[in-house]
């Protein structure tokens, strides 16, 4: 017996759909996007703002004053970008800095001393010997450090031009640093220079732009930050739309070219024709028919159905299998459900629909809804594979639950392996999925089981009809049906094995089993 390949190369995501989605749910992406921004917003409007200001310097060669001797141009020394960068370390270095923070009273102010300002979180954190102590460190070296985390020294493109910048939470005193710093620079480096040779000045340093008070903060910048935040939030919003509608498979159509794989030909039992519609009813009672053997490869449970059809009943208006088949596909039904109160024997009237309809090239899935499996179970010989649990409790994608019927080109959902009562709880999932099944498939055959109409009305749409199965039609089926129609479902319809035949030859691009 040859399998039939699994459904996951034949279903293709529809982009359309997909993008569809996107402004079906515009008012949520949006909603969403604007708390985001506001959040944001928020949070950097009760950041304390920090200033930064800059000095820039200019350092260039400078000859020696008049001597009645002088260099040569080659002679000259030049300060390329290495004799630029060590004066940056010069202007960085531990005796500017804090004679810089003598000059201005640094230590005086909390922002560079921890200790002065210290938070209980930092004091709890400190006794649980989880943070130093800022106070084991002297408070000069507090301060030189905190001064260096704020300053930035640095060589720009141009080879001869450096810039201090520094930040500070106070805007005039972001200023007064790098000035005050420019200023210890040029005085020590003039020092040194007079000190060492007072014929010759190395280096010609002077303050090229002063920096002044800044009017805006440096950080946070609340506008590109708001701006940032919603923007992100509508792409992750988005992207997260995508992937659910792509997950949920409702934006699932067939692949282009997909076709079924050749499958065997399931071989039913013979049995007497079922009568005309107009032929009188004493005329259908005939002497029950001699149950011949089951042929190979048929199961017992749709053998057993079709034998106790085939006994001289009263009629309700039923149809057999080949018409039920017939009217869902002129009809344009995408979901047929199936309502069996005769039990799990009458749930093979749903089997024999979907094979009849897969029989003539449409792509049909059978999905069980049934609690014992009585649909699927002939379909797969009674073997478990996951299913509608497994999909509900998100323990499985369509892939993974999707089944070849082994005995047509029908394919089929069984009940699954998942915790049933866990599955009722995601049961709202149901027409979601149902509806992504019919946009995949030509129809979807339905097994409800036993049911009322108050528990199909969650799964009944636009396209959806409603079919009773029907093996003995005595009053369990009656009521039912009535109960049906009273329920808003009065163009069901009730169908029976009796008179079904299995072809006398195989079908196109099948065996027989």
């Amino acid at each position: 017996m040859s399998g039939v390949q699994s459904t996951a190369g034949d279903i293709g995501g529809d982009t359309q759909k997909l993008f569809a989605s996107l402004a079906g749910n515009s008012v949520r992406i949006l909603v969403v996007a604007l708390v985001v921004a506001s959040v944001a917003f928020a949070l950097a409007s009760m950041v304390t703002p920090r200033y930064q200001a800059e000095t820039r310097l200019l350092i260039e060669t400078r000859e020696a004053a008049s001597t009645g001797t002088e260099p040569a141009v080659s002679d000259r020394p030049i300060f390329d970008k290495d004799a630029v960068a060590s004066q940056v370390e010069v202007i960085s270095s531990a005796d500017i800095l804090k004679q810089v923070a003598r000059d201005l009273g640094l230590a005086k102010l909390p922002e560079f001393d921890p200790s002065a300002d210290m938070s209980l979180q930092s004091s709890l954190l400190i006794l649980a010997g989880l943070k130093p102590d800022p106070l084991e460190i002297p408070a000069e070296e507090r301060v030189l450090k905190a001064m260096r985390e704020r300053l930035d020294v640095h060589q720009v493109e141009r080879p001869r031009i450096v810039v201090i910048a520094f930040s500070s939470h106070d805007p005039k005193l972001a200023a007064d640093v790098p000035n005050a710093v420019a200023d210890a620079y040029l005085k020590v480096s003039r020092d040194a220079a007079l000190a060492k040779d007072r014929g010759y000045l190395p280096a010609d340093a002077r303050i090229f732009t002063r920096a002044a008070v800044p009017a805006e903060p440096y950080f946070p910048k609340i506008i590109p930050i708001v701006s940032a935040a919603f923007v992100a939030s509508l792409l992750v919003m988005a992207a997260g739309t995508l992937f659910r509608e792509l997950f949920s498979a409702r934006a699932m159509r067939p692949a282009p070219g997909a076709r079924f794989a050749p499958v065997e030909q399931v071989a039913m039992p013979v049995v007497r024709d079922e009568p005309a519609e107009d032929q009188p009813l004493a005329e259908t009672l005939t002497p029950e028919p001699a149950t011949p053997e089951p042929a190979l490869g048929v199961k017992p449970e749709l053998t057993h159905a079709v034998e106790r059809s085939s006994r001289p009943v009263r009629k309700l208006g039923e149809i057999g299998i080949s018409r039920a088949a017939e009217r869902l596909i002129s009809s344009d039904a995408n979901c047929a459900i199936f309502i069996s109160p005769e039990g799990d024997e009458a749930a093979a009237i749903a089997v024999l629909v979907a094979r009849e309809i897969a029989d003539v090239g449409l792509r049909v899935l059978l999905l069980d809804l049934t609690v014992s499996g009585a649909a699927s179970r002939p379909m797969l010989d009674g073997a478990r594979y996951p299913g509608i649990t497994n999909l509900l409790t998100a323990q499985a994608q369509f892939t993974d639950v999707i089944h070849a019927d082994h005995y047509s080109g029908c394919h089929v959902i069984p009940v699954g392996t998942a915790d049933p009562e866990r599955a009722m709880r995601a049961v709202d999932r149901l027409p979601i999925i149902l509806e992504s099944l019919t946009t995949a498939y030509d129809i979807v055959v339905v097994e409800c089981g036993p049911i009322d109409a108050d528990g199909i009305r969650r799964l009944v749409g636009e396209g959806t009809e409603v079919v009773v199965s029907v093996i003995e039609p005595g009053e369990e089926v009656m009521v039912a049906a009535e109960n049906l129609r009273v329920g808003g479902f009065p163009g069901l319809i009730l169908v029976t094995p009796a008179g079904y035949e299995r072809p006398s030859s195989p079908a196109h691009g099948r065996s027989a089993a």
